[in-house]
């Protein structure tokens, strides 16, 4: 457990107290204030905003209710109802009276515009709409090059022979967004048609004669919003200049309005108010962290003069009185501890006589318990060579087992070239006695009869040097001495008709290792065995034992699997145990997969362990490289 220091941790303590609160409280207040000048910036820029739609969709109704007088009072007063509108609506500049053909038949216009009776609009769009079907129609906006202004018309149907266009000057609207200016001078107003172009720009007026499209300035994704819900943004103005505010669009023609502030000029002031009490709660934390340590000293003061005179009273010097101390606990303290040191050195004086009884004693049983170590010394003896006896006779009950099974394995060798031998022989034989005999038949039959007992010394020099194996440490190829342990074993397994896969033929470059030839290939007859011992019981179809060598970076590994279905998970663990088996009395002692265990970890220096795969078992012997 970590010692930490009292002190430390009172005065760590005493200024987190004190400078936490003030932190999270001053943090609370900036946060607070900051949203309200948000909200209240908000606040003005809404009603900026809903001022602005009001006059646009008021400029918009004006010309609708225009254009609903227009068709009721032309019919009868015709060219001076026209005449008389735009002297008293100044949006409207021109006012057009088409005729079924979109011929041009009367007009009344302010500007001087080129402008004849006579003159076709039957192309033009605003008379299609109408002529299609439509009661009334308002154009795009567009920019007239006489008044050098946005304008746009308002296309009604009069009766079935006439049709009044009206042209509506929105100079007007750049006029009224000029009435609201911020504090910087700027203008806070901007309105553009629902395409884009700007229509009121009062900063620009460049962007409103130029056509400029808002879709190519910086205010692109606010406007490209999904819905116009009076949300507050932030945005880098042309300039480069950081800007708050909100958007909306109209009711009547969809027109997007934009109001807008250069954030750091209406946040100058509030970040100046940000800034002093920020200072000031940094001088205030100060005279706490300062108030905070000599807080912590008076506290533990009268701790540390306790502290140094238990200090001398531990060292013996008991005369120490603690008479200055103002804490009624400090002093019950002192008491407790005196008379604590009174009763030790009573207990002190009580344990020595008890040693020296007890030392006497120890002496007497270290004499009886030395005496009953050497008797025991002589059994650990005396068994420990009795093991051994056994042990070693265990192992040459393993070699002979191993000799009986090499045996059954030399047998299975030679069955099929004596058999050869054997055929030739008489056949020889049998053509000679009948005069059959023919010279050509006779090297035929010698050539067979030399390969077999070729094969069969071969296979004398396979099995004599398994057996005369020294227990001696040397390097060999470690693919050539596998495929020599195979062929030992391979007959019995292919009788069985269990297929031996490996794949030591892909492996081309040499692999040295330093080992104990005889053991190694004494482990590997012992798995490969239990193996075919496990797939003959559990007649298993289409059985198979594989063996696999793998090279690692400082080690070999050497892997035999089978098909056999495995063993079970709550005997596994127990699988390398001495006199551990899952054969009956008769057929295993539990020693050969020990043994092979021992071998591998202690004689050879490596690891032998076991998987269950979802075919069945698998070994694995890991062998250090040379």
């Amino acid at each position: 457990m970590k010692i930490k220091s009292f002190k430390s941790d009172i005065l760590l303590y005493l200024i987190l107290f004190s400078i936490v609160p003030l932190i999270v409280g001053s943090t609370i207040i900036f946060y607070e204030m900051y949203q309200y000048k948000k909200e209240s910036i908000y606040n003005e820029h809404y009603r900026i905003l809903k001022q602005t739609e009001a006059e646009a969709d008021s400029i918009v109704t004006d010309i609708e209710y225009i254009g609903q007088y227009v068709k009721e009072k032309y019919p009868t007063m015709k060219h001076h109802v026209i005449a008389s509108i735009p002297k008293v609506q100044k949006n409207i500049s021109t006012i057009l009276i088409l005729n079924n053909q979109g011929v041009l038949t009367d007009f009344f216009s302010e500007i001087q515009a080129n402008i004849f009776i006579g003159y076709d609009y039957s192309n033009k769009k605003n008379f299609l709409q109408i002529i299609n079907g439509k009661k009334t129609y308002w154009s795009e906006v567009y920019f007239s090059t006489i008044t050098q202004t946005p304008v746009i018309s308002y296309s009604i149907r009069i009766d079935k022979n006439y049709i009044a266009v009206l042209v509506v000057d929105l100079n007007s609207l750049n006029d009224f967004t000029k009435k609201f200016k911020s504090l910087d001078g700027s203008y806070m107003v901007r309105i553009t048609d629902k395409n884009g172009i700007f229509l009121a720009n009062p900063d620009r007026p460049d962007f409103v004669l130029q056509r400029k499209n808002i879709f190519n300035t910086n205010l692109k994704e606010i406007v490209e919003l999904d819905n116009y819900d009076y949300k507050q943004f932030l945005f880098i103005g042309q300039n480069g200049e950081k800007s708050i505010g909100i958007h909306g669009i109209t009711k009547k023609l969809e027109w997007i309005v934009i109001v807008r502030e250069s954030y750091d000029f209406v946040f100058s002031k509030f970040n100046n108010l940000i800034l002093v009490i920020a200072l000031f709660v940094l001088i205030l934390g100060l005279i706490s962290i300062i108030f905070s340590i000599k807080l912590s000293k008076s506290i533990l003061k009268p701790l540390d003069d306790f502290s140094k005179k238990m200090n001398n009273i531990a060292h013996g010097k008991y005369d120490q009185v603690i008479d200055n101390a103002n804490y009624i606990e400090l002093k019950q303290l002192t008491s407790n501890f005196l008379l604590m040191q009174e009763e030790i050195v009573k207990r002190e004086n009580t344990l020595a006589n008890f040693n020296k009884q007890l030392e006497k004693k120890v002496d007497e049983k270290t004499l009886e318990l030395k005496q009953i170590n050497e008797s025991l010394e002589d059994k650990v003896k005396q068994e420990v060579a009795k093991n051994v006896e056994q042990e070693k006779q265990i192992l040459e009950s393993m070699k002979m087992v191993q000799m009986g099974e090499m045996i059954g394995n030399i047998a299975h060798q030679w069955r099929q070239p004596l058999s050869v031998i054997s055929t030739s022989a008489s056949g020889l034989k049998m053509n000679y006695e009948f005069g059959v005999l023919k010279d050509e038949d006779i090297p035929e039959h010698m050539d067979s009869i030399v390969k077999s007992t070729k094969y069969l010394s071969e296979t004398i020099d396979t099995f004599r040097d398994f057996i005369k194996e020294k227990k001696d440490f040397k390097e060999i190829v470690i693919q050539k001495r596998l495929k020599d342990t195979l062929n030992i074993i391979s007959a019995p397994i292919q009788n069985s008709n269990i297929a031996l896969k490996t794949n030591l033929d892909d492996i081309k470059e040499p692999i040295i290792v330093n080992m104990v030839t005889g053991e190694l290939d004494q482990v590997i007859i012992n798995i490969i065995n239990n193996a075919k011992d496990i797939l003959i019981d559990k007649k298993i179809d289409n059985a198979w034992i594989k063996l696999e060598l793998h090279k690692k970076t400082d080690k070999i590994v050497i892997s035999i699997e089978d098909n056999g279905g495995g063993i079970p998970e709550d005997i596994l663990p127990k699988i390398f145990d001495p006199y551990f088996t899952t054969k009956h009395q008769s057929l295993g002692t539990g020693l050969g997969l020990h043994m092979s265990y021992q071998i591998i970890t202690e004689s050879l220096n490596g690891k032998l362990y076991i998987k269950n795969t979802k075919y069945g078992a698998k070994f694995y012997i890991e062998l250090p490289l040379v």
